[in-house]
């Protein structure tokens, strides 16, 4: 196996006559020292399709690989690397020749060779559709707008129907391809025309559409809602969080997929339950068999008598997410078939313990200086009565486990109004950020901070306190910005907006405050926070940005670590891997940092 290629950027020392001088360890230039990797095996899938002959099936992984299956040979025809983001999308052509898949970008394949035909940004993953006369795919990505491709020429149109923040739910093209459904988180049903998304006409629901589908010949439109349905003209008890709606090309069955429930639906009135969570669903256009993705593999399933059969589940990677303990010696990962895992730094080597009670639940955090690791668990993961909206646990690891040592609850009245990214602690610990809604921990009562009004990705928060900075994906009403930066003073009083065309993957202060790192898919953006005004852009392309504790800038590529002088505006150190990275977590101190890859981890170490 290949070892990464580590490349640095040496300074210069100066040369005294008795020999090279000694640089003080504050004075040399930082670089990565890399340790061994440790596999972690696992598999997950979050989408699933059906080729329309029925011979194929795809499946997207949450680590963005998708991986083609010949079901009458029984074993994998393609894996391509489409996403470094969880697939959450996938749809073959009505030939079955392309495959589109709907990650951080929109990919389409050819599937008898592999071959990327297309990509084009996203963000993050959304609806996704193709419609039946193969001239069109629309997607919906992070800025919430309606994207159609018209595939012969190229070009895209971007709709937002009603010129505001809305969350699209589910989209379906019409058979004919003429036309295209979208059902939004705020109750609206909306009808575009495919060919330059004109909008045709809207519907007001009087609950939230959550899925839809659009079955061929005189069907009508089915859409599935947190209410009353009505499907094959009569009404429907449908599984709670639903989350998917299939229909056969003739109409005469239904799938509905939920959280904990799958179910089959026919015009005669017979319906099929099974039980047992999956993470997707899919059904074969003639309506004979369904497909699902359990803990156990993926399940090919008959809906006439029949025996089940399972794909090997072992194509998708494990590790998804990791959180050091505040005092560096511990790891605790996420894995997809294992649950919780922690492990113990032995330099730069991993050795596993056992985690005890350690929740299998909820989101891995590094504490800032305390000695724990913390997760957050959601109203969902923790109280059935739901008298609390969340609860921050601090577990210590010990020899040879791991205990309870503080739980702080999140009463009524901290909510997420706009729950966008992933739980993070800020600020060494002191804020927890659960997207546009930020909790002071410190403060007694606990406060929020922030605006509840406009979401916020990627929050970051001055050295001194002063000034908080965070994304609004949502579309701009006035132009063609992807979203807005924000600026926040400490009350949460929002001071300044800033239009940006390309949204940023991360943000990061410099150690004097003056400025934000906010790297995007093409450039490094900086900006300054004094005249809220774009300074500077570096030709570098990064997934993230972290500040380290003396000031160094530590950026994450697809497939390398870096390390960027502020001042000199440079790179002094990088480190590159024959892998994609999936995610990193850093420790407390800003000295390590492991790199979670599609089926192993590494720790890696910056020093002097």
């Amino acid at each position: 196996m290949r070892e990464p290629i580590l490349t640095l950027l040496l300074w210069g020392v100066a040369l005294g006559t008795s020999g090279v001088a000694q640089v003080p360890p504050a004075l040399r230039p930082p670089r990565f020292a890399v340790g061994p990797e440790r596999l972690v095996a696992g598999a997950i899938s979050h989408s699933l399709t059906f080729s329309p002959d029925g011979r194929l099936l795809a499946s997207g992984g949450d680590q963005g690989d998708v991986v083609v299956f010949d079901l009458r040979a029984g074993e994998i025809l393609r894996r391509v690397p489409a996403s470094y983001h969880r697939i959450g999308g996938l749809r073959f052509s009505p030939d079955g020749d392309r495959l589109a898949a709907l990650g951080h970008d929109l990919t389409v394949w050819e599937v008898a060779t592999g071959q990327e035909l297309l990509r084009e940004p996203s963000g993050s993953p959304g609806a996704l559709d193709w419609s039946r006369d193969g001239t069109r795919i629309a997607w919906v990505g992070s800025d919430r707008v309606v994207h159609i491709l018209e595939l012969a020429s190229g070009s895209i149109t971007r709709q937002s129907p009603d010129c505001k923040t809305i969350q699209v739910t589910a989209l379906a093209f019409s058979p004919s391809g003429s036309r295209l459904a979208l059902s939004a988180i705020n109750g609206a049903l909306h009808i575009l025309a495919a060919h330059d998304g004109a909008l045709l006409r809207s519907h007001q629901l009087t609950d939230t559409p959550v899925a839809l589908t659009w079955p061929a010949g005189p069907q009508p439109m089915w859409v599935a809602s947190t209410g009353s349905n009505r499907i094959f003209g009569r009404s429907q008890v449908l599984p709670r969080r639903c989350r998917t709606l299939l229909a056969s090309e003739d109409g005469e069955r239904v799938v509905v997929s939920s959280s904990d429930t799958d179910c089959v639906l026919t015009r005669d009135g017979q319906r099929s339950e099974w039980t047992g969570r999956s993470t997707a669903i899919a059904l074969q256009a003639d309506g004979s068999h369904i497909a699902r993705a359990t803990d156990r593999g993926i399940e090919i399933q008959g809906l006439a008598p029949g025996l089940p059969r399972f794909l090997d589940p072992a194509h998708h990677a494990a590790p998804r997410a990791a959180a050091f303990s505040g005092d560096g010696r511990h790891v605790a990962v996420d894995t997809f078939d294992a649950g919780r895992r922690l492990f113990r730094l032995r330099g730069l080597d991993l050795e596993e313990v056992d985690a005890g009670s350690l929740p299998s639940r909820g989101t891995l955090l590094t504490p800032g200086d305390r000695p724990e690791i913390a997760v957050h668990l959601d109203s969902e993961q923790l109280d059935a009565e739901n008298r609390f909206v969340g609860q921050l646990q601090y577990w210590l690891p010990t020899a040879d486990s791991a205990v309870l040592s503080q739980s702080i609850d999140l009463p009524r009245g901290f909510e997420d109004p706009s729950p966008v990214g992933r739980p993070r602690l800020l600020a060494n610990g002191r804020i927890l950020s659960l997207g546009a809604l930020h909790v002071d921990l410190e403060a007694e009562p606990l406060r929020a901070v922030g605006s509840r009004s406009h979401p916020s990705l990627h929050l970051a928060i001055s050295p001194d306190g002063a000034t908080l900075v965070g994304i609004d994906p949502s579309p701009s009403c006035i132009g063609p910005g992807y979203g807005k930066l924000m600026f926040f003073d400490p009350d949460g009083q929002r001071s300044a907006k800033l239009h940006i065309e390309r949204l940023p993957l991360g943000l990061a202060f410099t150690a004097d405050g003056r400025q934000v790192f906010a790297p995007t898919t093409d450039d490094l953006q900086v900006y300054d926070v004094a005249t809220r005004e774009l300074v500077a852009t570096h030709g570098t392309s990064w997934q993230d940005v972290h500040r380290l504790p003396d000031g160094t800038m530590l950026g994450v590529e697809s497939a390398a670590l870096v390390l960027w002088d502020v001042a000199a505006a440079v790179e002094v150190a990088r480190v590159d891997f024959e892998r994609r990275i999936l995610d990193i977590a850093l420790s407390a101190d800003g000295r390590r940092v492991l790199v979670l890859h599609r089926d192993r981890l590494r720790m890696v170490e910056v020093t002097r």
